[in-house]
């Protein structure tokens, strides 16, 4: 029996302890959106079962995060794309994309060895070698190996969120897609952690003037942001989810 299950948000861990976050005063919250300041392990393989049931959703089901990848693919007329979707969690964007029309040659990779084992059962079709179990700071694959590199909403969940740019960057061909990033305007980066599903969830939310020019000094071009969400975080900073295609710049 197939899984047909998604969850609202794909996280990426490395495999050691890595999440240290210094705590500051002047942001701490009590409630379950705070900032976070301790060292934390990774859950995805711990806890699995606990969040797979959580949300299942219509294989046909278009949301508007959904739409918004799609469109930044679209805009950039490649043939047939080879696209890596870092973070692929379970694999539905090659689903979406199908669905959508868009025939690409897609490739996912996670952190999570469960999620690639549902990945390949669900959409390998052919191919259960495009689907892989990477760290996001140290890919295996080569340089300018695929068209479209798309970080699928991981961004602000790994520590060493530099090291992730730079390989999007290197095994990109020219251009990188920055899926679901969690910014914000109203104060510098934030470091948060929060509960989903009983487990407390390291965050980042970045100051969004801060994140572009990392981006520049990357040595890329935004093409195009879009914005998919806004919502107040638990101390009435507003925050976006946005998206935002890159091109490499040499």
């Amino acid at each position: 029996m197939k899984f047909i299950r998604e969850i609202i948000s794909t996280f990426l861990w490395p495999k050691q302890k890595a999440f240290i976050f210094h705590e500051n005063p002047k942001y701490k919250r009590t409630n379950s959106f705070e900032l976070c300041s301790e060292e934390s392990n990774n859950p995805w393989e711990t806890s699995f079962n606990g969040y797979i049931g959580a949300f299942i959703k219509s294989k046909n089901r278009i949301k508007k995060e959904h739409a918004v990848a799609i469109h930044m693919v679209k805009t950039l007329n490649i043939p047939k794309p080879k696209i890596l979707e870092i973070g692929c969690s379970m694999g539905r964007y090659k689903e979406i994309f199908k669905t959508s029309g868009i025939d690409v040659e897609y490739y996912g990779c996670d952190i999570s060895s469960e999620f690639i084992k549902i990945a390949r059962a669900e959409y390998c079709d052919d191919h259960p070698e495009r689907f892989t179990i990477e760290d996001a700071t140290k890919l295996s694959y080569g340089d300018n190996y695929f068209d479209i590199a798309m970080l699928g909403g991981v961004l602000q969940y790994v520590q060493n969120y530099e090291g992730c740019l730079k390989e999007a960057i290197r095994v990109s061909k020219k251009y990188v897609i920055l899926h679901r990033v969690t910014v914000i305007h109203e104060s510098p980066t934030r470091y948060y952690k929060r509960e989903v599903y009983g487990k407390v969830i390291p965050e980042i939310h970045f100051n969004e003037q801060e994140l572009t020019e990392l981006l520049s000094s990357l040595n890329l071009s935004i093409l195009r942001i879009l914005n998919s969400k806004v919502f107040h975080a638990a101390d009435g900073i507003m925050t976006y989810i946005k998206s935002y295609l890159c091109r490499k710049v040499s």
